[in-house]
């Protein structure tokens, strides 16, 4: 009899007693207990690693999970039990690595990377082939961000075993951090050729984000339809169809093709995918901020609140955490409580400084607190990631203007001169003729007594503005 793939009962021989006992695994205590169990008797390795298995699949006790593999790898076996027992004990910390429990104790965290990668190390210096050991590596370096070692390490597995699916994956996720989507979805498609039936992970989550990021939109959604056709229990299904739902519900522009009744339905529908997500795992913490993003578009903010406390509490990565932060700061920022809010969005980009929404917030608390210098750095860093923004472009030029013409130092105010004329030049283009930039330039060329520059960007902004309610007024 089985529990799931495990073995409920086993009989194992004990040599020093010269007897053989009974075992129902689902009758077994603690970690400890189990160890005391055995006493002295040396058991075979493969029986540690049975209920090791049993420890960290069926009671979902990785911590107990470790403490059998370390007994297991003092007890007699082959050469390939040791290499399955080390990978186990590898993957096993690793998984602990990932818990959300751990995520706040970095130093907890750190020494479970640190064993991880010696286990697996020590599992391929048993044997180099193992492909469990090169997958397991890669997705340590991938942890450890190292993206070129850990395609080495799939590579090397797929020399080995071209087909080999856990490698697949890993290559997978290398094409897509690349923003090489046609590679990544080619990839997903062969594994789902190679195993149709595979749904625990599910490649037609990676088929439909690809088929997203070519603006294959039909087709993704058609994916994502299909993983909850192959499982309705796909918690990543729900909530990536969720987002698309919400994505149509928030379209406020009016030009767009989409009725208020739709947008209505598609929110509805995207809450009650965000609802079933959650039914199945409540601490699914990307379901719990898409939550919240439900309620944030209805402003019930109480609730969008209460949904990202517990989104912060479950949060299984520094990823989530960062966007965790973000949220709560958004929230705060909406209810004009802007102390959490500069809080939060100064967390989220401590934790993940590329994070550029969070980014803008906290240059917003910056300007509202004052700090007119700290802040201009902080939408200089975002300018340069992405020069075409013109919200970005609008707030330097009104910061550089106003640290220009007030700064004790004339240094800092002819530098700020100086980026405020070069940033405005960048926008020159007609499809970035912001109303908002003209205002800052023709105070910028008043208070440089240019007068003539002045009215021009005067008449530029009534012309852009009256272009501006012309289209309003004609279009359907």
């Amino acid at each position: 009899m089985s529990v799931g793939s495990i073995q409920k009962v086993v009989e194992i021989p004990l040599p020093i007693s010269n007897q053989t006992v009974e075992i129902d695994c689902d009758q077994l205590g603690t970690a400890g207990e189990t160890l005391n169990m055995f006493g002295n008797e040396v058991i075979d390795m493969k029986y540690w690693i049975h209920f090791a298995l049993f420890y960290n699949v069926n009671r979902e006790s990785p911590e107990e999970a470790v403490s059998i593999l370390e007994r297991g790898l003092l007890s007699p076996g082959s050469i390939d039990e040791r290499c399955k027992c080390l990978n186990l004990l590898a993957s096993t910390y690793f998984k602990m690595y990932k818990a959300p429990k751990y995520q706040a104790n970095i130093d907890k965290k750190n020494y479970f990377l640190v064993q991880a990668t010696e286990k697996f190390n020590e599992a391929s210096q048993l044997n180099p082939q193992n492909l469990i050991s090169l997958v397991g590596k890669g997705l340590i370096y991938l942890a450890k961000k190292d993206v070129v070692q850990a395609g080495r390490e799939f590579s090397n597995a797929l020399r080995i075993s071209p087909n080999f699916i856990p490698a697949l994956f890993g290559l997978a996720r290398i094409q897509y951090s690349h923003k090489a989507f046609k590679d990544a979805l080619a990839t997903y498609q062969r594994i789902a050729r190679l195993n149709p039936f595979m749904t625990h992970p599910d490649p037609r989550i990676g088929i439909g984000l690809c088929l997203n990021k070519l603006n294959r939109f039909n087709e993704a959604v058609q994916a994502f339809d299909r993983a909850i056709t192959m499982n309705p229990n796909s918690v990543p299904a729900n909530i990536l169809l969720a987002t698309i739902e919400f994505d149509i519900a928030k379209q406020l522009d009016p030009y767009k093709d989409v009725s208020d009744e739709e947008r209505l339905a598609n929110y509805c529908a995207g809450m009650e995918r965000v609802e079933l997500a959650l039914n199945i795992d409540p601490t699914k913490s990307s379901a719990l901020i898409l939550l919240a993003h439900g309620f944030y578009l209805r402003e019930e903010m109480d609730f969008a609140l209460e949904a990202l406390r517990r989104a912060e509490k479950y949060a299984d990565s520094r990823f989530m955490q960062s966007e965790t932060h973000y949220q709560l700061a958004r929230a705060y920022h909406f209810i004009e409580d802007y102390d959490k809010a500069f809080y939060h969005y100064y967390h989220a980009i401590d934790i993940n400084e590329n994070h550029t929404s969070a980014r803008y917030g906290y240059g917003q608390m910056l300007i509202r607190n004052g700090y007119y210098e700290e802040a201009k750095d902080e939408f200089e860093k975002l300018w340069h990631l992405n020069i075409k923004n013109l919200d970005v472009t609008t707030v330097l030029c009104v910061l550089n203007a106003h640290i220009g013409f007030n700064d004790s130092d004339q240094s800092v105010r002819q530098k700020a001169l100086n980026d405020f004329d070069r940033i405005s030049k960048a926008f020159v283009v007609d499809k970035y003729k912001n109303p908002d930039i003209s205002t800052v330039k023709a105070w910028f060329f008043e208070q440089k007594k240019n007068p003539v520059k002045a009215l021009a960007s005067l008449r530029l902004l009534k012309l852009n503005y009256m272009k501006k309610q012309l289209i309003i007024i004609v279009k359907p």
